[in-house]
């Protein structure tokens, strides 16, 4: 590779990451919500378009559909998977230490749902902190993560544990992954919590206990020729007594899913 043409690789590169930080920006309340990483691999800066329509546990109309942007770098020091921000701060062997960033799932409005009327809003985050990666094989990985609310509005922390899976076949990839989240009292107080003065008939004072969601999901997504990719993820989660006892929580169980567009540079 000439050097010239290595410049113009880095300044189309830079010029990617410049657009992407863009439409992240100018989509923040799009990125309330946490889609499963798609990782597309090294040597590219992909930008894309998704859709996502994602279930949450609440009472009355719990879905919440929207266009948001996808994008996937990743270098050695660097990557953004989907709206997970990461630097990989050490690196040994297949482990990694890494600091990371990324946007929480869950919010409401009580006036926009009849059936959480009375109810304070309750505003999305970014959850950040630190996570340790173990690839103990070609095709899986361990991660770890502790997060904690970054914007001080749910005051509450996050530790979970994932496999996670990575398999290629021609131009096809797949990525199955299954995890389990341990939420502390703070966070499941603030989204799942009803104070005395939000309490009606039928919808009794709960006070939030630390609990554990479990989550499966599969990401499927196929290389074309020239510069695109196509992805679609499903997944669920089991919410843990400590949601669920809320007189504000529906369901036990909700599914996600999400479809996509990637062009790389």
């Amino acid at each position: 590779m000439s050097i010239s043409e290595s410049v113009r690789r880095r300044l189309a590169a830079t010029r990617a990451v410049a657009a992407a930080a863009v439409l992240l920006g100018a989509a923040a309340p799009a990125l309330a919500l946490q889609p499963p990483p798609v990782d597309l691999g090294t040597g590219h800066v992909w930008l894309g378009l998704g859709f996502l329509r994602y279930q949450r546990p609440y009472v009355g109309n719990s879905r919440w559909s929207r266009f948001l942007p996808l994008v996937n770098i990743d270098t050695p020091h660097f990557y953004v998977h989907g709206t997970t921000f990461g630097w990989r701060a050490w690196r040994r062997g297949g482990s990694t230490f890494e600091l990371v960033a990324r946007p929480d799932a869950l919010h409401y409005n009580g006036a926009d749902n009849g059936a959480l009327a009375g109810m304070t809003t309750k505003l999305s985050t970014v959850m950040g902190g630190a996570a340790w990666v173990w690839r103990f094989h070609d095709h899986l990985a361990l991660h770890t993560d502790a997060l904690t609310d970054l914007l001080r509005r749910n005051d509450g922390d996050i530790l979970s544990v994932a496999l996670a899976g990575r398999w290629r076949a021609g131009k096809w990839f797949f990525q199955p992954r299954a995890s389990v989240e341990w939420l502390s009292s703070n966070y499941v107080d603030y989204y799942f919590g009803v104070t005395p003065a939000e309490a009606r008939p039928g919808r009794p004072a709960y006070t939030g206990t630390a609990t554990a969601d479990e989550t499966i999901g599969l990401n499927v997504g196929r290389r074309f020729s020239g510069h695109f990719a196509a992805v679609a993820g499903a997944w669920e989660t089991h919410y843990g007594s400590g949601v669920t006892a809320s007189p504000i929580v529906a369901k036990k169980d909700a599914v996600s899913l999400i479809v996509g567009l990637y062009y790389h540079f």
